[in-house]
């Protein structure tokens, strides 16, 4: 066993063998195999997506990927000019949402229209209610399956 200082007491594998007979190599496997687990554990929770609801993934160009609430809205058959369309209905409101793809005029317009309402909505008593979905813009292809 590793030398300690006499203060510190044995270690675990050296009690667990006085104490109960546990050979220390047996400790160390299962101590191993907690920390294999932990680590597994901690892999997976960084690796998965941290989000709720449906994903829809878009892989021709552009390519993006949104994540939308699937007990309140449904993909919906696209229209002419439209990338995709998002229907939903709750409590007598009807929801449309739509991805078209951007020219450059109407790409500025959106983005000056954009920080328009940011600046309305704080100078608003009214709060902006929260959007039901969340959208995420990716440059990248989504990796191959």
């Amino acid at each position: 066993m590793a030398g300690t200082r006499a203060e510190f007491g044995p270690t675990l594998p050296g009690a667990l063998r006085d104490r109960f007979g546990i050979p220390p190599a047996a400790t160390l496997a299962v101590a191993a195999a907690v920390a294999l687990l932990a680590m597994s554990g901690i892999v997976y929770a960084l690796d998965r997506p941290s989000v709720w609801g449906e994903r829809v993934i878009r892989k021709g160009p552009p390519v993006f990927n949104m994540i939308y609430p699937g007990d309140a809205m449904h993909v919906a058959k696209s229209q002419a000019g439209e990338l995709l369309r998002l229907e939903g209905r709750r409590k007598g409101l009807d929801v449309s949402v739509v991805v078209r793809p951007l020219s450059e005029r109407s790409s500025a317009f959106l983005i000056l229209e954009v920080a328009c309402r940011s600046k309305a909505s704080k100078a608003s008593s009214r709060t902006m209610p929260q959007p039901l979905s969340v959208t995420w813009i990716s440059f990248l292809p989504p990796a191959a399956t």
